[in-house]
């Protein structure tokens, strides 16, 4: 689903969806308080335009919106009105829309809920940014849960024609929340409510003016100020047009290097770890900061902290897991570790029955264009490449809950190469035990949403990034 479009929610009621907001110039909120933005001094048909305060957005001439509302717009209304009033901030609003071709899809908007005066409902604000239509669930859904990652929202508001659709919807949207906010500590998932469209859409769009041609008919003087005119002015209003209020927050997608995290998994495991007299590695892993299993493992209470902040990067932590060996002596085991660790300048958690040593780096990120943004790949795609990979062990590949899982034996360089043959999915994930195989956890390769101040110079026409290829296999196919 590309471009806006016209649809009927509720039935009777043409609202638009997928538009681009954008901030009124404030030159011109002043000069023009009784237009949405003013008239259009371009040739041809100017399309229609909506302002709601501060914010307005266009229509292509093709597209015959005139008279219709806004989706954001009438939703945000309705989220406002609600008999339990919702809380001021930013809210994410998503809905089940149908496509050009009659096939469902998703669309999702943000808007600032601002307080108002006592008796009032809450004031409306678009966040200028575009609106995003979703033909794929699993994009919308990844795409909410993104967001939620590094936006503080005050909720998510589910609109659509209501009935089964949107509980289902609602429940997709709960889950995704529950599950990327289950490694954080610093905030719980935002609430999701549901919401109806205002019968009434408020603002609609109208039909913006072009100057008459007959004006352009005047004598030299008023034909040379038109030529003026119309070859300056135009741009230079455009221009303003153009020129948009930084978002609050300004977000930008960006994705970290294809390798990166095979390349920092084996040098943190092949860096210097204790070695210590009546205890033995039981495990070692490398995992993203959003991806570290439940037990075993650093927590995100142990990482507090560690992890570098105010940079474009994922958080990575590579650990080791230690536990006595057998018919050592306590005492003197006990006496040696804390002699050995007295050395250690990272990250450790002590117990009789074991110790946890970590570390805590992070991979760095970069703006991707839009256009170069990764496909979410064919699941049966990837588990069939892989599964071939492995062809010697028909169960090592599993496409489970957390992502699609390889269980089986070799060392960590070797199991990461093998699976960087397989395009669309990335290491999020590696457990390798002291006994048993190791278990290797992936997920499609998808960009992230940073806030875009983070980057030095974050021009969106940044180059493709390069297809860097997976550390090469020192091993071959060596198990």
């Amino acid at each position: 689903m590309t471009g806006p479009r016209i649809i009927d929610l509720p039935p009777g009621v043409c609202l638009a969806a997928g538009v681009t907001w954008r901030s009124v110039p404030h030159g011109l909120r002043a000069l023009l308080p009784g237009s949405p933005v003013g008239p259009s001094l371009l040739p041809g048909d100017p399309g229609c335009v909506l302002r709601v305060g501060s914010r307005f957005a266009q229509l292509d001439a093709a597209l015959s919106g005139e008279g219709a509302g806004a989706l954001l717009v009438a939703l945000a209304r309705g989220l406002a009105d609600r008999p339990k009033p919702a809380a001021p901030g930013l809210w994410l609003l998503a809905a089940e829309v149908p496509a050009a071709d009659g096939a469902p899809g998703h669309w999702l908007g943000q808007v600032t809920l601002a307080e108002a005066a006592e008796g009032e409902s809450l004031a409306i604000q678009p966040v200028p940014a575009p609106e995003e239509l979703h033909a794929d669930r699993e994009a919308f859904l990844s795409a909410i849960a993104d967001i939620a990652s590094v936006t503080a929202l005050a909720g998510v508001a589910v609109g659509g024609s209501g009935g089964k659709a949107r509980a289902a919807l609602v429940k997709d949207v709960k889950a995704c929340l529950s599950k990327g906010q289950g490694a954080r500590t610093d905030r719980s998932a935002p609430p999701v409510v549901t919401v109806d469209a205002a019968p009434d859409p408020g603002p609609v769009f109208v039909r913006r003016k072009a100057v008459p041609r007959r004006v352009l008919a005047l004598g030299g003087g008023a034909i040379a100020a038109a030529l003026v005119s119309a070859l300056v002015l135009p741009a230079l209003v455009e221009r303003l047009f153009r020129e948009t209020a930084a978002p609050a927050p300004a977000m930008v997608a960006a994705v970290s290097e294809r390798g990166a995290f095979a390349s920092a998994c084996t040098s943190a495991l092949a860096a210097w770890w204790p070695r210590i007299v009546g205890w033995t590695a039981a495990e070692r892993g490398c995992a993203l900061a959003d991806s570290i299993p439940p037990f075993g493992a650093p927590t995100p209470s142990d990482l507090a902290g560690a992890l570098p902040g105010g940079v474009p990067a994922l958080p990575f932590v590579a650990w080791m897991r230690l536990e006595p060996a057998p018919g050592a002596n306590p005492v003197l085991a006990g006496h040696a570790a804390r002699r050995v660790l007295s050395a250690w300048p990272h990250g450790r958690r002590e117990s009789d029955a074991a110790m946890l040593l970590w570390q805590s780096r992070a991979l760095p990120l970069h703006p991707v264009p839009e256009g170069d943004r990764p496909t979410p790949p064919d699941p049966d795609r990837v588990v069939a490449a892989l599964s071939a990979l492995w062809a010697h062990r028909p169960d090592a590949v599993v496409d489970g809950e957390d992502g699609i899982v390889v269980t089986a034996p070799g060392h960590a360089d070797a199991l990461l190469a093998r699976a960087g043959r397989v395009d669309g999915v990335v290491p999020v994930l590696l457990v390798m035990t002291a006994e048993g195989p190791g278990r290797l956890t992936l997920r499609p390769r998808a960009p992230r949403l940073v806030p875009e101040d983070l980057f030095e110079n974050p021009a969106p026409e940044t180059r493709p990034l390069a297809a860097h290829a997976a550390p090469p296999d020192p091993k071959g196919d060596r198990q």
